[in-house]
């Protein structure tokens, strides 16, 4: 009777050993899993978040112009700059009249190229990500007007 319970005990611990195992690489699988999609949603926003604010900017503009790869988005009173200056894509808000200075911006995102050029009622922006992937926009202005 004795050895039937040590063989039992010894059983039940091999069964929870193995368990504990299995759960432990479980464990270990998602982790993975989750840094990759961690990872691939990080490179994904990297692209996408600099679009979506660019066009949110233009839908709001009373008037847009371009100089020398430079933004200009005028509205009430104010003129706002978007532009890539050591790295970064960056905006500088001033009062219209005032002198634009491209090291005074505020960062907005971390960018390796920003291009923009504008022709009858259309701007066309380009910018590469850190990552390097290009990204095109082609923002049609239906109101206002371009300088």
């Amino acid at each position: 009777m004795k050895k039937h319970n040590d063989l039992s005990r010894l059983f039940s611990m091999l069964l929870l050993l193995v368990l504990t195992v299995s759960v432990f690489m479980i464990l270990l699988y998602e982790v993975n899993v989750y840094k990759n999609i961690t990872s691939v949603n990080d490179v994904s926003d990297n692209d996408h978040i600099p679009y979506a604010y660019l066009v949110q900017r233009l839908r709001r503009a009373k008037t847009i112009g371009v100089n020398d790869d430079v933004l200009e988005i005028h509205e009430e009173n104010s003129v706002t700059y978007i532009y890539l200056y050591e790295g970064y894509l960056r905006e500088l808000t001033t009062l219209e009249g005032y002198q634009f200075d491209k090291t005074y911006g505020d960062k907005l995102f971390e960018l390796n190229g920003f291009n923009v050029s504008n022709d009858d009622k259309t701007v066309k922006l380009e910018y590469t990500s850190v990552e390097g992937n290009t990204k095109n926009l082609t923002y049609s202005y239906r109101g206002g007007q371009y300088e």
